[in-house]
This record gives C-alpha cells, structure tokens and sequence, in this order.
C-alpha cells in the first residue's frame, strides 16, 4: 500500500524556510484545499511576516519500508499569510495533536503539527496558549478533518538494531486519524542549526 506525502513549506520568519508534511491515503486537490482552508481559519494568529505555501505535487511512499513509489499532482491553493501585527518570537507557536484509533508497539501513537511561529496574539501573559486560541484551533481541525478523506498518521519503519536492548525490525503502518486539538502548552522548536 501506498501514501501521499504533503510538504507545505514555511516562509518569512528567523530560522525558515519550514516544512509540515501530512499523509493523506490519496493527496486530492480536495484534500490539500481542506489542508489550505484550516491555515486560513487560523491566520490571524499566524505573523503577518510568516507564509504557508501548499504544494501542487509530492512524494507517493511506500508505507511499508519508506521507499518512494512515485508522486501526485493536484491544483495549489493560494498562499495564507499570517495577519497578526506585533513581535513575536520565532521559535515559539503552538501544537496539534492529532489522534487515532489503534494500537502500535503497545502505544497509542500521537501524530503532531506544529504550527510555528505563532503571533503574540496567540499566547497568554504566563506564556501559555490562549483558550481563544485553542477554540480557533480546534474548530479549524475538526473543519479539516470533516473536509478531507484520507488524512493519516504514518507510523514509519523501523530496521531491526543489535541491543542492547536488541530492537526487532517492523514494517511502517497508515492509521486514520479520527481527531485533533490544539495543545495548551506553547511549542518550541529548535533547528539543528542552532
């Protein structure tokens, strides 16, 4: 079986440009619109420096062992840009947990988008993520999920690793994702440039 990979890439912020992949059983022009629609309904959290460019094609990946099979072509969306005025700090935004229904490896697997940098707006006077800006979140996610077909978490594959503790080979697994919210908790990320 197979999965399509959506890179949307990040622009106009310190330590950019970002890429956010997303896995979709099939990477419909209807499912990147959805995708596009989402970062729009949370743009003016977003700085009005920061972009997010949606792709028109991308990589199809074998789910099993990662390899690329080939690729999908679909109409890009325009652009979002963000529309929050004001400082912000570039390592900082916010989170999406996105769940499934299933099992892996004994685990409940959490696939996460982080959406990164976020504006002032966005965050409370103790540095945590404002409950408006969890409700925007939450509505733009559950859109997105009632919008899209597809959407997945790709549990990747994993070689088999001497121990110890030894490390048994498993093949990459696509799980539904059935739900998503916004974290309250502000996300850092860090590049490896750093």
């Amino acid at each position: 079986m197979s999965i399509d990979r959506v890179r949307v890439r990040s622009t106009g912020f310190s330590g950019g440009d970002g890429l956010t992949n997303f896995y979709f059983t099939s990477a419909t022009g209807t499912n990147v619109a959805a995708l596009r629609a989402m970062f729009d309904t949370f743009k003016t959290l977003l700085p009005a420096t920061v972009r997010y460019v949606f792709p028109s094609s991308g990589d199809t990946i074998d789910e099993t062992d990662g390899h690329l099979l080939g690729g999908w072509t679909a109409a890009a969306p325009a652009d979002v840009v963000g529309t929050a005025a004001g400082a912000y700090s570039a390592p900082t935004g916010f989170l999406i947990d996105w769940k499934i229904n299933g099992v892996v490896d004994g685990h409940r697997p959490i696939a996460k988008t982080f959406v990164v940098p976020a504006g002032g707006i966005a965050f409370n006077v103790t540095g945590g993520v404002l409950s408006s800006t969890v409700t925007t979140v939450n509505t733009a996610a559950n859109a997105f999920l009632s919008a899209s077909t597809g959407f997945s978490l790709w549990h990747r594959p994993v070689k088999a690793k001497p121990g110890p503790p030894p490390v048994p080979a498993r093949p990459g697994g696509v799980f539904a994702i059935v739900g998503g919210s916004c974290n309250t908790k502000a996300a850092i990320l860090r590049s490896r440039r750093d």
